[in-house]
């Protein structure tokens, strides 16, 4: 796998050579968009209205929209200028505790693995963020983006998670959801306590797989071989209104399933 970025960790400073590498990627099943009439491919152009021609990559540029149809224009170089050090530099700012950070901040995480000359000084940051208990805050730009990140422990090497901003993280009073207004019994509360206890264990992901993308791909392979792939509609249960009879269904179906030693 290819690196996609290199640059230095800084703290104080210590600088740490390193490279990252995507930690995730997506497994959908892609599809292409066909014409219905023929199934040819539909192909997407660069066309500009105003001179009637289609426009090679290498013509365009960016143009920030200040008034209709006015545009300031952007230069790669401009990006790059603003972005200063940050292009090869992840600065540690501040140390935080990880409970501290709102899982809805994080986008992306990348591996970080450090250059021969890095290990050890990746070493020692390493183990004293696992001693502290510590998460580093710091900056970086990506593709020419500017990144807040966070760099946590995972085992006995490092991640950088890439987050939002605090204004690109839509806030939602939580009044709004009327949940503060109802009033909920005890003995209901204690059920759903209850309940969530019994569904409790240690997570797992290797066993949560993604059953849909299984499906779809169930479907394909059998409309390729050129089957009828007939989709068996979801079990439904009789609907419950009573919280209490949900509740207490809920339970004893969760308790067997623990005395029959099965999980999620």
């Amino acid at each position: 796998m290819r690196s996609i970025w290199k640059g230095t960790i800084s703290f104080g400073l210590v600088s740490i050579p390193v490279r990252l590498y995507p930690a995730t990627g997506r497994q959908d099943v892609r599809f292409n968009l066909l014409h219905k009439k023929c199934h040819g491919r539909l192909n997407y152009r660069r066309f500009c209205p105003q001179c009637e021609e289609e426009v090679p990559h290498e013509e365009t540029v960016r143009g920030y929209e200040y008034e209709p149809d006015r545009y300031v224009i952007i230069e790669d170089s401009d990006i790059e200028n603003l972005s200063g050090q940050q292009n090869r530099q992840i600065e540690l700012v501040s140390f935080v505790r990880l409970a501290e950070i709102d899982p809805v901040y994080y986008d992306r995480t990348y591996h970080v693995i450090p250059e021969n000359l890095g290990r050890k000084p990746y070493a020692l940051l390493a183990q004293a963020m696992d001693e502290a208990a510590r998460v580093g805050i710091g900056r970086f730009s990506l593709r020419k983006k500017p990144h807040l990140v966070a760099l946590r422990i995972k085992g006995d090497g490092l991640l950088v998670e890439t987050m939002f901003y605090h204004d690109e993280v839509r806030a939602l009073d939580v009044t709004d959801s009327g949940a503060g207004e109802v009033e909920v019994h005890p003995k209901e509360r204690q059920m759903a306590v209850q309940l969530i206890q019994n569904l409790s264990e240690a997570f797992q992901p290797e066993q949560y797989d993604n059953t849909y993308r299984d499906r779809l791909m169930s479907f394909i392979e059998g409309k390729i071989e050129g089957r009828e792939v007939a989709i068996a509609p979801d079990k439904r249960e009789d609907e419950v209104i009573d919280l209490m009879e949900a509740l207490q269904r809920s339970l004893e179906d969760s308790e067997r399933v623990a005395s029959d030693g099965g999980g999620l």
